[in-house]
């Protein structure tokens, strides 16, 4: 990843730590330099992953790209916040298990995202149009949840309960979802639900 307003996630293979004051990232040119906000922050595969990235601060990026075959997790006290998305890419896990405050929403293409806690994603609409969301903890609030890939999107709840309270959105949107397994997924909005081929009951189970 190159751009003028990239920073690229280095690490340090023994803290790890993402904050504002850790020369754990590179620019467009190489240099190795602190994280400032505004930018966009991308994690790929020459980055270190082991241990865990920790968040330290309140963190708000202008966007967040982890496109990346390695796999990721986030923890820490801190949390991203703004109006960042999170876009995940690439054959790889990313884990977030601290809690985040960000409106932006999140872009699953790719691989497994999973969602440690019920403030992973933040407060924005989850996407998903490839790859697979999975749950680690019960009733996972989200404003808006949409699988449309083709074949191969769905959510792996892995045991958990989802609840789907989407009260002022647009709903919860079903298509073409393949990957869908164990779990309970409550639809407790009020505000249209829609699916393809059909429109998932308030409750439903998935086998």
């Amino acid at each position: 990843m190159t751009a003028v307003n990239l920073l690229n996630w280095q690490g340090d293979g023994s803290s790890n730590i993402w904050n504002t004051g850790t020369p754990l990232w590179k620019d467009a040119t190489g240099a190795a330099v602190s994280y400032v906000d505004g930018v966009t922050a991308g994690f790929g595969d020459v980055a270190s992953n082991q241990p865990a990235i920790t968040l330290t601060e309140a963190l708000s990026p202008a966007a967040l790209v982890v496109d990346a075959t390695q796999d990721f997790s986030f923890g820490g006290t801190g949390a991203l916040c703004g109006a960042m998305m999170l876009t995940k890419s690439g054959a790889g896990t990313l884990t977030i298990n601290n809690s985040n405050l960000h409106t932006g929403g999140t872009s699953l293409l790719g691989g497994t995202l999973v969602m440690g806690n019920s403030q992973a994603l933040g407060t924005g609409p989850v996407y998903c149009g490839g790859g697979n969301l999975a749950i680690a903890a019960d009733l996972t609030t989200l404003s808006r949840l949409e699988i449309c890939g083709s074949g191969s999107a769905g959510i792996d709840t892995r045991g958990h309960d989802l609840d789907l309270n989407a009260d002022g959105e647009a709903g919860v949107a079903f298509r073409r979802s393949s990957a869908t397994r164990s779990g309970v997924v409550d639809c407790t909005s009020t505000a249209a639900r829609s699916a393809s081929p059909a429109t998932p009951n308030p409750a439903t189970i998935f086998p």
